[in-house]
């Protein structure tokens, strides 16, 4: 099965919300209001910008980057 890289730009981010809206199981917003990627994703648990997903989360992180009011989130396949 595939796997994908999905980084959040943090420049581009606006901090809209919606990646955390359309792929709560991938993103989450930290206490200052910036996009991050869940704990459970992150290949460096220190880097919260930059995560590995599986192929069944796939169409959910590309709704949240077509959505991303930023263009702030890239997907790209690893696997």
């Amino acid at each position: 099965m595939a796997k994908y890289l999905v980084i959040i730009d943090k420049n581009k981010c606006i901090n809209c919300g919606s990646c955390a809206m359309n792929a709560p199981e991938v993103f989450t917003l930290s206490p200052n209001g910036h996009s991050t990627i869940r704990k459970e994703y992150r290949q460096n648990p220190q880097n919260e910008l930059e995560g590995v997903i599986p192929e069944e989360l796939l169409e959910k992180v590309k709704i949240a980057a077509n959505n991303c009011m930023g263009s702030a989130i890239t997907i790209k396949k690893i696997v």
